[in-house]
């Protein structure tokens, strides 16, 4: 979802150079400057039918700078005709040009369409571009005209980004901090971060967060934070660490550990492994350990069983060595037994022992064997396994 914020907002500017920059372009469309609303509804469908994205963006971005008044209706056809397969970051300068025309009437337009997410991203983009150009009550409005409550939540975000785009900072937060706790601020913290990234980088983002009053309530900041630790530490996680450090005393930076090491964990993951062992223990720690080499071992297996086989052996790694094990099986069993002998639990690690020779001498009799030849099980492990052989006969095993 924050990619495609970013992506948005710099389709926009892409689109506006694009635009105004290049008549040539339009000319080689074949279309007048102001185009009938038949051929700019025609221009329009072409362009979603291209099927490269790239190409498809800019052709849109330049048929956008020819909405008017007039024509604008067509393009709008052309988007519910394909409305299914119109991607996000297409809709975004089609409704932003209907938006400087008439707010209402593109508002209108995108909550008519047949499907919720393209209803809430049509209508988050009206939204936007009214807040942008200097009309946040507006754009409030617009998200308090409809009833249905997550769509609510998306036109707000809409309408927060475009006021932070527009240069306030301070009266869009108020603004957040206004809304009833619990209120979804997901989208609306998303435009915050993707608007204040592009102007200043990590930093902005994190002076913004720590700006965030935790009076009447703290659930702004945390879930600000929690979002904008994710930005950070995707980016530089060192960084990212040193902030958390600063907002360690803060109960909602509990959450803190697991993001910046399962973010770091991509860049560096012995760094990270490092950093959350010289952090105090806070009870989440073999929780951490999991779900960041779970995301280790969803994007490069290979990695996650080097750092899984230097990992000092502890219970609070037990979970993620038997994860990362359970990963390499297909590819290499030996290298599941191998990550099983670390696993401090003897229960457990008897219990991954047999379950995987198991599961080994099943698929492949004659490699399990060849493995079991040249390496001394537990005696539970492998009195289980010769009572196994005795009991299917197990080929490779007493034969």
């Amino acid at each position: 979802m924050m990619r495609f914020v970013v992506i948005g907002i710099l389709s926009m500017i892409v689109g506006a150079f694009l635009g105004y920059q290049q008549p040539g372009e339009r000319d080689r469309m074949g279309l007048s400057e102001s185009p009938s609303a038949e051929e700019l509804e025609t221009a329009v469908s072409d362009a979603l039918q291209d099927l490269h994205p790239t190409r498809q963006r800019d052709r849109i971005a330049r048929l956008a700078q020819k909405m008017t008044a007039e024509n604008a209706g067509g393009a709008i056809r052309a988007i519910e005709d394909r409305i299914g397969v119109t991607s996000e970051c297409t809709l975004k300068p089609l409704m932003s040009a209907y938006a400087r025309i008439d707010p209402d009437a593109a508002f209108s337009a995108a909550m008519g369409w047949d499907l919720w997410s393209k209803r809430v991203q049509g209508g988050a983009e009206v939204a936007r571009s009214v807040a942008a150009r200097g009309d946040p009550d507006r754009a409030l409005a617009l998200a308090a005209s409809v009833s249905v409550p997550k769509t609510v939540e998306g036109v707000i975000g809409g309408a927060i980004t475009g006021w932070v785009q527009a240069g306030s900072l301070d009266r869009p937060t108020k603004y957040l901090q206004s809304l009833p706790v619990g209120t979804n601020l997901d989208d609306a913290i998303d435009g915050v971060l993707a608007t204040l990234y592009l102007k200043g980088g990590i930093e902005e983002i994190m002076n913004w967060v720590d700006s965030i009053p935790m009076a009447p309530s703290v659930y702004v900041r945390k879930r600000s934070f929690g979002k904008a630790l994710h930005w950070v530490a995707n980016r530089d996680p060192l960084a990212a660490a040193e902030w958390y450090e600063r907002n360690r005393q803060y109960k909602f930076a509990r959450v803190g550990p697991s993001i910046v090491v399962t973010e770091w964990m991509e860049h560096d993951p012995e760094a990270a492994t490092a950093w959350l062992l010289s952090q105090p223990d806070d009870g989440l720690r073999s929780q951490t350990f999991f779900t960041a080499g779970g995301r280790l071992v969803a994007n490069d297996p290979s990695a996650a069983y080097s750092w899984a086989l230097h990992l000092e052996p502890a219970e609070e790694v037990d979970r993620v060595l038997m994860h990362v094990a359970d990963s390499q099986f297909h590819d290499d069993p030996s290298r599941s037994l191998e990550l099983a002998s670390k696993i401090t639990n003897q229960a457990k690690k008897h219990r991954y022992l047999y379950r995987t020779l198991r599961k080994w001498q099943t698929q492949s009799p004659e490699e399990a064997a060849a493995w079991l030849a040249r390496h001394e099980l537990p005696e539970t492990v492998a009195r289980r396994l010769a009572q196994s052989s005795e009991d299917d006969d197990v080929p490779g095993i007493d034969g």
